[in-house]
């Protein structure tokens, strides 16, 4: 356990002041200019990193909920439903998750209102037409692999 961090916890971007949030960076500072060695500012600044991992850790969870319960409501438009999908998305990603776009297509196709079924099954058919293309591709490519591989051999 190095500086106090765990293995397997979730590591946060490193902040960079960029001008914002002058408040924070001010007190920041002041707890690394009041410390009396290195060691001091140091475990100043893991101690309030500490709280910044705990604080992203509940945030995280927190989305993360959102994201399962997540449902189209009947006010909703596609547009509006799927906006608010990525918003969550982007802010868990924000917070080191890590999320496939599989995951999110999955979710609204699963989630999206009863009118809209037959679109969701319009592009699941679509999607598996694919797939048996690919696969007949595929059985394809390793026919002709062995049968140019039986011909080295038998040259």
């Amino acid at each position: 356990m190095a500086y106090g961090f765990s293995v397997g916890s979730i590591q946060p971007q490193i902040p960079r002041f960029d001008g914002k949030n002058f408040e924070h960076w001010k007190i920041q500072m002041e707890k690394v200019a009041h410390a009396k060695t290195g060691k001091g500012a140091w475990d100043s600044l893991v101690t309030t990193y500490k709280g910044v991992m705990k604080v992203q850790k509940v945030q995280l969870q927190t989305l993360s909920r959102q994201f399962e319960l997540l449902q189209m409501e009947n006010y909703e438009s596609i547009f509006e439903y799927f906006s608010w999908t990525l918003t969550i998305v982007n802010q868990m990603k924000a917070n080191n998750e890590t999320i496939r776009d599989q995951q999110i297509v999955e979710k609204v196709l699963r989630t999206l209102m009863l009118q809209f079924e037959y679109i969701v099954m319009s592009i699941e058919e679509s999607l598996l037409a694919c797939k048996l293309v690919l696969i007949d591709k595929c059985f394809e490519w390793k026919k002709l692999l062995v049968l140019s591989e039986n011909d080295e051999y038998f040259d």
